[in-house]
């Protein structure tokens, strides 16, 4: 089995390796100072295909996770607090939509997000369970209209 890089996969080290001197080292301090990933890092992330997701004929697709491996792997050498940034906006709150959004969803926040114009989140945590999601106790029981949510966030 060969385990060497492949052409197409030394281009993108090489490319994200410029990325990461441009768009991130010069303004990791101020960043860090503001407390704050401004939300074009994000856009310039989705101009260049770092965000995990490509357009292939007319659709979104996944990367390859090799690729998204590479990615979030160059980006936390340089910051692991960006490289989470990233990887929570892009594998938690924008795979969800990808897997699980209906189509209203998909063009309301997916498409915005994987462009890097609006930012995803992911809510999981609970005052008994914390992060920890084996443990979280809120259910969803479906009535007339919708659901009814038992437990807290």
């Amino acid at each position: 089995m060969d385990f060497a890089w492949t052409q197409r996969e030394l281009e993108l080290k090489s490319s994200l390796q410029q990325f990461i001197e441009k768009e991130i080292k010069p303004h990791m301090t101020g960043w860090y100072r503001d407390d704050e990933i401004p939300r074009q890092f994000f856009a310039k992330m989705a101009d260049e295909g770092f965000l995990g997701y490509l357009e292939s004929e007319g659709r979104w697709v996944e990367a390859p996770m090799l690729d998204q491996v590479i990615v979030s792997q160059a980006v936390a050498e340089v910051s692991p607090g960006i490289a989470v940034g990233v990887m929570a906006h892009a594998g938690l709150g924008l795979y969800a939509l990808y897997r699980f959004g209906n189509e209203e969803q998909k063009v309301r926040y997916f498409l915005p997000g994987v462009k890097g114009q609006k930012i995803s989140a992911f809510a999981n945590t609970e005052p008994i369970a914390g992060s920890d999601v084996a443990n979280i106790g809120l259910q969803a029981r479906p009535v007339s209209g919708g659901y009814l949510l038992n437990g807290t966030k």
